[in-house]
């Protein structure tokens, strides 16, 4: 079957290429053709004069104050500069995933050439709104309407337990939902999200990097790419001097050395393998992104996470009620990060749940026919 998966923007996110990386693996072992419809990202600054004025000066007080989120100044280059040093993200793309660019808003005269059966969205925060503006319904798979195709949604995310969207969007969503062969979620509240908001029953399964091992990821290695001796890893989308305290302190009090990985500087982003092999050999992990916590226990790691409530922490709860890790592992103060980091995880317990979630998943794929 020719399948077409439709998710965030490839480009520079680990989580999101990974994720990627993983639904296609899952579906071409399972005899499919696969290949990924990748919106460009958007590179530059739009705003008015003034404002990017304003925002230059904040940036610039921000970085003589230490603040180690901040790279470059000048806001009309700062993110085509990130876009740009993704090199070795490119690497990794052009290795191992199927890309095809597609235009926002994606429209059916733009693949039909392609001869697409199916259509699979997912899975990241596809149904999130603030992640998705301007190409929204385009998640909902409004370009297939009146096609003799089959659309579904696997582990798609709204990112948080409550609702999101604006009375237009539920709207126009809504009837696209009801089109849909199957959906499924990735965090357990999207179940109720979907019924109530859609009107559409959803199941709740994985999220794809779940359901390979971790053979399968550090296979995509050289088994090099990370320092040697006991270290802890830290992964975080939003580096702050806050954060960077939280880090040091810990560091600090195990007498042991810090590990920032995929830490953005001006020399790019560091390479997708470098980031795998730093959790997989990692003594600790402290993170803020929901793929650094998943990987971490694909890895059986000691973790913990700083709560991230403006990315979305109801993905963090779900995780840990699935997998049955005690929520407590998302905290912000040393002594409980030091503690807990000291406490081992019962990984046998939570390999054992895992494995009947992938029977679950996996039969969520079966009943589709996927």
């Amino acid at each position: 079957m020719k399948i077409a998966i439709l998710t965030q923007p490839i480009c520079n996110n680990y989580g999101g290429i990974l994720q990627n990386y993983a639904l296609q693996t899952l579906l071409e072992r399972r005899g499919h053709s696969v290949t990924t419809l990748n919106y460009p990202i958007v590179a530059g600054y739009s705003g008015s004069a003034t404002r990017h004025f304003l925002n230059t000066c904040r940036r610039f007080l921000q970085k003589l104050q230490g603040n180690p989120e901040i790279v470059w100044i000048d806001l009309g280059k700062e993110y085509k500069k990130k876009v740009e040093l993704a090199h070795l993200q490119k690497v990794f793309l052009d290795k191992h995933l199927h890309l095809h660019a597609i235009q926002s808003p994606l429209t059916w005269e733009q693949i039909k050439r392609f001869g697409f059966e199916t259509f699979v969205v997912g899975s990241d925060q596809v149904w999130r709104p603030r992640y998705n503006q301007g190409h929204l319904s385009n998640m909902f798979l409004d370009f297939t309407e009146g096609k003799n195709v089959k659309r579904y949604a696997y582990a798609a995310s709204l990112g948080t337990d409550v609702w999101e969207f604006n009375a237009l969007q539920t709207v126009q969503c809504a009837a696209l939902a009801k089109q849909f062969d199957a959906i499924s979620v990735r965090e357990a509240s999207g179940i109720a999200l979907c019924k109530n908001y859609l009107g559409v029953e959803a199941s709740h399964v994985l999220d794809p990097t779940l359901m390979l091992e971790a053979e399968d990821y550090l296979n995509l290695c050289s088994g090099n790419e990370h320092p040697q001796g006991d270290y802890i890893a830290v992964y975080t989308l939003d580096y702050t001097k806050e954060k960077m305290a939280i880090f040091n302190e810990v560091s600090r009090q195990l007498n042991i050395p810090l590990h920032l990985i995929g830490r953005f500087t001006k020399k790019g982003y560091p390479s997708m393998e470098s980031w795998i092999e730093g959790i997989a050999h990692a003594k600790y992990v402290i993170t803020d992104s929901f793929h650094g916590a998943v990987f971490s226990t694909i890895f059986q790691k000691q973790f913990v996470t700083l709560g991230n409530a403006a990315r979305g922490n109801s993905r963090f709860t779900s995780l840990f009620t699935t997998l049955g890790i005690a929520e407590e592992r998302q905290c912000n103060d040393v002594p409980t990060i030091i503690r807990l980091l000291k406490e081992n995880i019962d990984y046998n317990t939570i390999n054992k749940v895992k494995a009947e979630k992938q029977t679950i998943s996996t039969k969520f794929l079966s009943d589709a026919g996927l």
